[in-house]
């Protein structure tokens, strides 16, 4: 395990430099590219995915694990559903969440890296390259590092509660109005934009839940990261706990494959039912 944590911390803040570097550059020139789905990508999205791609290779190869696949949005999003049910290990990288956040000069943009063992959540790191915060989870054992104050500390985990004064007033984020025949007849449902972001609210207890249907590299590493601190991913139609990622819970066409299927909620057990019920469906 402390090998493996070494190296999670070693490519996640190459991977900041990288991004920080390139951004400099970028909001100078503006050089963008616009994917099928109309989502945008820059320099900096593909120079993080080749950096992660080959280091994780060397990294597999070194500990003898060949059994493994590498699936990242940028690289090798249109690899067939099956690898996922099929091998031993899988990474899941998200170069950049939130490249438009990024593009615009925000800070609300992260680098996701997960790894899954048989489809279960097994690693995952989250750096914020601008706020200078990595969260990371290993073998459901939660970090958190302050790297401005060079501070290594257990995070003070709080979830979100609620109470008479406060249950007509709590937060929900979603990177999208996830459908638009759902309401919410309480609360607020907010965005930042960024998946991995909304997750975060969620887990350090700023959020009573996040609500997404976005694609698979866009919440894994969330999903590793929620589970260490006892918060769940839930089908939000049915209700099901989603305890390990398969290929039936994604869409295979050629501009949506690896979206999920459904939209999935993030949130403590307890509260799920609350959510569902302020949450009005239109027949």
């Amino acid at each position: 395990m402390k090998k493996l944590k070494r190296f999670l911390l070693k490519i996640a803040k190459e991977s900041q430099s990288l991004a920080l570097n390139y951004r400099e550059e970028f909001l100078l020139n503006k050089n963008v590219k616009t994917k099928k789905d109309d989502s945008i990508v820059t320099e900096a999205d593909i120079s993080i995915s080749k950096y992660l791609q080959s280091n994780i290779k060397a990294y597999m190869k070194k500990n003898k694990e060949e059994d493994y696949i590498y699936l990242d949005e940028e690289l090798t999003s249109n690899s067939s559903l099956s690898i996922i049910d099929n091998s031993e290990y899988t990474w899941i990288i998200d170069p950049i969440d939130g490249t438009l956040n990024y593009a615009c000069g925000l800070n609300t943009y992260a680098i996701s890296i997960s790894l899954f063992k048989k489809g279960k959540p097994y690693a995952a790191i989250i750096m914020l390259p601008s706020r200078n915060e990595i969260y990371m989870s290993i073998k459901d054992k939660f970090y958190f590092y302050d790297l401005t104050f060079n501070r290594n500390r257990n995070f003070a985990y709080k979830h979100a509660k609620i109470t008479e004064q406060t249950k007509n007033n709590f937060y929900i984020f979603s990177s999208f109005f996830f459908t638009k025949n759902n309401k919410i007849d309480r609360g607020a449902l907010i965005t930042s934009r960024s998946s991995v972001i909304n997750g975060l609210t969620t887990i350090d207890g700023s959020s009573l839940a996040s609500i997404e249907r976005v694609c698979i590299w866009d919440n894994a590493a969330i999903f590793v990261l929620a589970k260490s601190v006892g918060i769940k991913f839930f089908n939000l139609e049915t209700g099901k706990e989603i305890k390990k990622f398969k290929s039936k819970y994604f869409e295979n066409s050629d501009i949506k494959r690896w979206f999920w299927k459904f939209e999935t909620i993030l949130i403590k057990k307890k509260n799920l039912s609350l959510v569902k019920n302020l949450i009005k469906r239109n027949k």
